[in-house]
């Protein structure tokens, strides 16, 4: 998906999906940053969000602090579940005054002549299945990682990308953060030698994918689309909220947390992949999850 920008052909709705979606910082550094700065609803970027949960929040806090100043809107909303619908909708108004358009479904978004560009925050298990269906409406998109599932997806979604000719970006936001940019600069200059061994480590309070799921009532579910193409199996409440717990919707903290590191070693390292891959662990402590 890093495939190389020209300033030359970067119009501005492209540019405004990358910048907008993925709050992207390395076309922010290039000439083509003036362009939006150039006022006119003709020419603003309409966002579509499919998947309105915590991740969704998150961005739509983040992003609507310079939606005016990058001339584009919130103008279509897509959830599985009745409450993070409505919440978020309530939120956007509140937040930059605009009245997104509301489906239950993402192809019906996909199929809105009015959206430019999606971000994709859903469950990891329906990441790969959108991005390529925006890809194959004309859209542009932000999507969160992991891309994919397994490397039979991945290759899916990168070749239908280059096919169409989309900008995607994936949500590994580090790659924007000055610090780390500034990292990759000092071990690509060569001034740390030859680098032999990275360790990375990472803390966290507590289990984030533990979730209440007692408020979850059936009938605010489309069930049916969460699982997608998976086996048909009873409502689930807490599969629907917890669904980081379940190999169906998920890979795991590797996937939460971990493609934030493996990511940072490729870009350091300028190296996109490894030679061989060796793993230890297990389920040590939250005996609730299957990974």
């Amino acid at each position: 998906m890093n495939e190389k920008l020209s300033t030359d052909r970067l119009d501005r709705r492209k540019f405004l999906s990358l910048a907008a979606g993925g709050l992207a910082g390395a076309a922010l550094c290039t000439p083509a940053a003036s362009l939006a700065r150039v006022p006119g609803a003709n020419d603003r970027l309409r966002l579509g969000v499919i998947g309105c949960g915590n991740r969704a929040a998150s961005l739509i806090e983040d992003m609507s602090g310079f939606a005016k100043e990058e001339n584009f809107e919130f103008a279509a909303l897509c959830d599985l579940w009745k409450p993070n619908l409505q919440k978020t909708l309530a939120r956007i108004k509140e937040l930059t005054g605009d009245i997104p358009r509301t489906f239950p479904r993402y192809g019906d978004l996909l199929a809105d002549k009015e959206v430019d560009a999606v971000m994709v925050t859903t469950p990891d298990h329906a990441h790969t299945p959108i991005l390529i269906a925006a890809c194959e409406a004309g859209k542009d998109a932000f999507c969160e990682k992991p891309m994919s599932m397994n490397i039979a997806e991945a290759r899916q979604a990168v070749d239908t990308v280059r096919r169409t000719g989309r900008i995607v970006q994936v949500g590994t936001q580090r790659r924007s953060d000055g610090s780390y940019i500034a990292g990759a600069e000092l071990v690509r200059s060569g001034a740390l030698g030859q680098v032999s061994v990275i360790d990375l480590k990472w803390n966290d309070a507590g289990p984030r994918w533990e979730r209440p799921y007692e408020d979850v009532k059936p009938e605010e579910v489309d069930w049916e689309g969460y699982l997608m193409n998976l086996p048909s199996r009873p409502f689930d409440a807490r599969r629907f909220r917890c669904w980081h717990l379940y190999r169906d919707y998920s890979i795991g903290v590797v996937g939460l947390l971990g493609a934030h590191h493996t990511d940072l070693v490729h870009w350091y390292m300028d190296d996109p992949f490894p030679e061989s891959v060796t793993a230890t662990g297990g389920v040590l402590v939250w005996k609730e999850r299957e990974h």
